[in-house]
């Protein structure tokens, strides 16, 4: 369930916006008097659509598709420089604790891109 609602959710942002439906509070009953004007009325929230500013390497869009599905590139160089292990490491927490839907074919682009610009020299 947690895998579809981040998909979900990722669905909606990537399609350029998040639409809602307005309802009242939960246990108010809806009177002429209470209820907003505009309830039950769809609304559409557009979000501005800002390019990650990562680095360029191989595999950046890679990145930014599937690690920019659930935070934003900026958490990527936050991160101190790691080996490929604990990056190994990252991206399989990722899959399997976070529920990140990388598929394991997309793996090694994503570690050869973190070893590139957040990677330590000695391996």
């Amino acid at each position: 369930m947690r895998r579809i609602t981040m998909f979900a959710i990722a669905l909606l942002l990537f399609d350029g916006g998040i639409v809602w439906r307005t309802n009242t509070l939960a246990g108010e009953a809806a009177t002429p008097a209470t209820r907003p004007a505009d309830a039950g009325r769809v609304r559409k929230l557009v979000l501005p659509e800002l390019e990650p500013d990562l680095p360029p390497a191989k595999g950046v869009e890679t990145v930014k598709i599937m690690c920019g599905m659930c935070h934003t590139p900026h958490y990527i160089l936050n991160q101190p420089p790691l080996p490929r292990d604990v990056w190994t490491a990252e991206v399989t927490k990722m899959q399997k604790v976070f529920s990140g839907p990388i598929p394991q074919e997309q793996v090694p682009d994503i570690l050869d891109y973190l070893m590139a610009v957040r990677g330590t020299k000695s391996q």
